[in-house]
């Protein structure tokens, strides 16, 4: 059973906007009972057979045969010949055991992996001066020299055979292909095949204007796909060793040297405050965690790319990609955090969880917005304690303000994204941090460091370009933060401290292209016309649906004779909304106009009153009084009722009934008291868009009587 496919260096899982297996590409399979015994001799010419296993493409009718690095009964390396065409298509997995179930392929122009010293497709770049030195933190690269990078998915050569070895090496100039370093456009000197088949190499010059660092992005960029994140050392031009405006970048490459170590102990400690603002208001919480592990080689070369510490300037992405689990240690049960106003508080431990063992929810006044120094106490000791007592303190400083967050719910990826704020301090830092889950509910991130004294940053195209279209969950935010503060423990190799202030919105919405910008297209009314005092449902239609927050359309009527509510909002993602026309008392026919406006655009429709004819003409509510003696007492009241279609419905002073005629004559029966039952006869009278209606009543068996008169509301 095949379980999935990816590059064999950035590990790009399917389903991203940057996913895909180029042809001549070096990918990988995924799955159980691939193959009935391993092979991994690696030996060329490379055959499209080894121990029995083969593999087949089939895009848009054509099938091709990859040739074979090595089989597992778990996993394949393989590369998809030069001649397989773009598209999506199938592949199946046959060995002595059966063949596989077709298994979904894409197929890409151009994907790029970039190779990391790690393996896993994030972190530092196994990257080489022209001599085939590693670029390190000793031998880092400069502005203007040629830096080659090893990874697979250039495109498609058609004059190799992804067998022989050494392969063609023919500069690929017909893919397009742009390399990013440190955020700066860098130019490619030669990308296509090394000796390896389906193994490539881009030769490419550090451009001017990079930052410098020890921890500086790469990314290659074909058409609008992304490669995986990597970073390099970057010195000034002369300077012969990277250093870090942020220190502990600086001190963690002296510490592992040239990544010679087996293993490190490595501590992180981070507080903050968090002002989030949500779909259905703003909530802000405090807390601080701490992390203690065990770092393998493999994972010291990473750590702080996992960790999302980069050099300043710099933007990185992570895809989720993974180099293991770090083996969670343990500093004791007791850690306490001591904030500026001498406020304490107890971190809980949950012993060997991962990845933080250490958390504290802290009460939202214990981090002021103003900042302090916060202290962390490490009593050290306790059952199982690998790491001994110590004490670590960093500033955090006031908090900034985001000044453009709104902006955020509509990200268009390849244009970029500027985010502003106003405070900071000097020497400060920003970190910028975002993510978006797509469709395949993969969820990915990015974070940038930028120096807080600029008050603005702008995240590449290339950064947000990785990251899927948002169709469920996305967020954004900004973090004041001063440089992270180095401390030491006995069993401790390496640990940091940072702390600071957020302004984080999940209401952020990242888009690949623009929505189109809907149009009003249409109003519409359910009738063509209507008769005084009656209810005409309308429609307003928009040409594409309503972007985020939905939009708000402006009516009006031209007369009185029609009210129409003054807006109606159409929802996100919807095309029309209602709305009540309430049509009035005419005199004489009359045609109205509705009109609706969104933007520039203004439509309209039209609607015939006419008067009510005959009974009709009466209908509607009456209000007024009657007044007369009840022997020889004073008898008065108030009246109330509605005519409707000839009938007569009184509800006050008492429940009743009656009917009026054509020319007016009513008649009507009610309780004024108690047990009193009178009868009320009279006329009522149209007066242009009014009436009023007069006449007697007596009720005989109180010997009551006297007189009534009403007015149409």
């Amino acid at each position: 059973m095949v379980y999935g496919l990816a590059n064999n260096y950035s590990g790009t899982k399917a389903g991203l906007p940057n996913y895909g297996i180029s042809p001549g590409s070096l990918f990988i399979i995924a799955g159980s009972e691939l193959a009935t015994s391993s092979n991994t001799a690696e030996a060329f010419p490379l055959t499209t057979t080894l121990n029995g296993t083969s593999v087949s493409v089939t895009v848009n009718g054509v099938t091709t045969r990859p040739t074979l690095y090595y089989v597992l009964p778990t996993q394949i390396g393989a590369v998809l010949p030069e001649a397989t065409p773009i598209g999506t298509g199938t592949l199946t997995v046959t060995s002595s055991a059966g063949t596989s179930q077709p298994a979904p392929i894409q197929v890409v122009q151009s994907d790029f992996g970039i190779l990391t010293d790690n393996g896993a497709g994030f972190g530092p770049a196994a990257a080489f001066d022209t001599n085939y030195t590693r670029i390190t933190v000793s031998h880092p690269a400069t502005s203007g020299q040629l830096v080659v990078f090893w990874g697979t998915g250039v495109g498609p050569d058609p004059k190799n055979d992804d067998s022989t070895e050494p392969q063609h090496t023919n500069n690929l100039t017909n893919i397009p292909m742009q390399v990013y370093i440190g955020g700066v456009s860098a130019t490619v000197y030669y990308k296509g095949r090394s000796a390896y088949p389906g193994v490539d190499e881009l030769f490419v010059y550090v451009p001017s204007g990079v930052p410098t660092g020890c921890y500086v992005s790469v990314v290659a960029l074909s058409g609008t796909i992304t490669s995986n994140y990597a970073t390099i050392p970057v010195a000034p031009k002369g300077g012969s060793s990277c250093t870090d405006q942020i220190s502990i970048l600086s001190e963690y490459q002296a510490l592992i040297g040239e990544s010679s170590s087996s293993a490190a102990t490595f501590a992180t400690i981070e507080i903050d405050s968090q002002t989030k603002q949500t779909a259905t208001g703003t909530t802000t919480s405090s807390g601080a965690s701490a992390q203690f592990k065990t770092l393998n080689a493999v994972q010291i070369y990473s750590e702080l790319f996992s960790d999302h510490w980069i050099s300043l300037g710099n933007c990185i992405v992570d895809q989720g990609n993974s180099a293991g689990a770090p083996t969670v240690i343990s500093a004791g049960p007791n850690l306490t955090l001591s904030g500026p106003g001498g406020e304490q508080a107890s971190f809980n431990y949950s012993p060997g969880h991962s990845p933080a063992a250490y958390t504290i929810t802290l009460p939202g006044s214990f981090i002021p917005s103003a900042g302090g120094t916060f202290m962390v106490h490490g009593a050290g000791g306790g059952s199982g304690a690998q790491i001994g007592s110590f004490n670590a303190s960093v500033t955090i400083p006031p908090a900034i303000t985001w000044t453009n967050m709104d902006a955020s719910s509509n990200i268009i990826e390849p244009q970029g994204f500027t985010l502003n704020w106003t405070g900071g301090t000097s020497a400060g830092i920003v970190a910028i941090s975002g993510d978006s889950t797509g469709s395949a509910g993969i969820d990915v991130k990015f974070e940038c460091l930028a120096s807080a004294a600029s008050g603005t940053f702008t995240v590449p195209p290339e950064v947000l370009l990785s990251l899927p279209n948002t169709t469920s969950s996305a967020s954004l935010g900004i973090a004041g933060l001063e440089h992270p503060a180095i401390f030491s423990a006995p069993g401790l190799d390496f640990g940091f401290i940072y702390g600071g202030i957020a302004s984080l919105t999940s209401l952020a919405n990242y888009q690949s292209s623009a929505a189109a910008v809907p149009q009003l297209q249409s109003i519409s009314l359910q009738s063509s016309q209507a008769s005084s005092g009656a209810s005409v449902q309308g429609t307003v239609v928009l040409s594409s649906p309503a972007p985020s927050g939905g939009i708000t359309v402006e009516l009006s009527s031209d007369s009185t004779a029609v009210t129409v509510p003054s807006t109606v909002s159409v929802a996100a993602g919807a095309t029309s909304a209602a709305f009540t026309a309430s049509v009035g008392t005419v005199t004489a026919t009359q045609t109205v106009t509705i009109k609706a406006t969104y933007a520039t655009v203004s439509v309209q429709t039209t609607i015939t009153v006419n008067p009510l004819t005959g009974v009709d003409s009466y209908n509607g509510s009456y209000t007024g009084s009657y007044s007369g003696t009840r022997g020889g007492n004073p008898l008065s009241g108030s009246i109330a009722a509605t005519v409707d279609d000839g009938t007569v419905t009184v509800n006050q002073p008492g429940n009743g009934s009656g009917s009026i005629t054509a020319t007016g004559q009513i008649s009507f029966g009610v309780d004024v008291t108690s047990g009193v039952s009178c009868s009320f006869t009279g006329s009522v009278v149209l007066m242009g868009t009014g009436a009023t209606g007069s006449g007697n009543f007596s009720c005989a068996s109180a010997n009551a009587s006297g007189t009534w008169s009403v007015t149409r509301q």
